[in-house]
């Protein structure tokens, strides 16, 4: 299996801060016996759990479904779609996952969460794409925007793993 274009590196290969890296795990917390099964909640979570394997072609089935349900929650379906597009990059599909975040970027109710990993997140495929220029806009409107953001330590093009970056 191919590991994530956006897999963390160990600590000995990362930058200098944070101590820790953290894949994006902090937006839906739901407490364990309360949904339902077959419910899109249990579904989204499947799809997270499969991703966290990285098992990316079955997440992104699980979460392409989810998308085209009319009865999600934005919140819900912007998350489902964010993740779709994680998939996509986990699997080289650069193209398209570039297309999805900038699809939730242009949204005008995007939750400010949601903003701060996708401006990371199009920076860190400008670098996996090489387009280093591109990739510093990305970090410096992140840093404009969110000058506190936990995921600042992040905008660097060290912070991903790519056979396409030079080491």
């Amino acid at each position: 299996m191919r590991p994530s274009l956006f897999a963390a590196r160990s600590l000995a290969q990362a930058p200098a801060a944070p101590t820790t890296l953290q894949r994006f795990s902090d937006t839906l917390v739901v407490a364990a016996g309360v949904v339902p099964t077959g419910t899109p909640l249990t579904t989204y979570a499947e799809a997270l759990r499969l991703f966290q394997r990285e098992e990316y072609d079955s997440a992104l089935v699980l979460l392409q479904r989810l998308t085209v349900l009319s009865v999600l929650p934005d919140s819900l379906a912007d998350e489902a779609l964010f993740h779709v597009a994680e998939c996509m990059a986990a699997l080289g599909r650069l193209s398209e996952a570039r297309s999805t975040y900038k699809h939730l970027l242009r949204q005008p109710d995007s939750r400010p969460s949601l903003r701060e990993r996708l401006l990371l997140r199009l920076g860190h495929l400008a670098c996996a794409e090489s387009d280093l220029l591109r990739a510093q806009e990305f970090f410096s409107q992140l840093r404009r925007e969110f000058p506190q953001s936990r995921y600042l330590p992040l905008a660097t093009c060290a912070a991903i793993r790519s056979p396409m970056l030079p080491r």
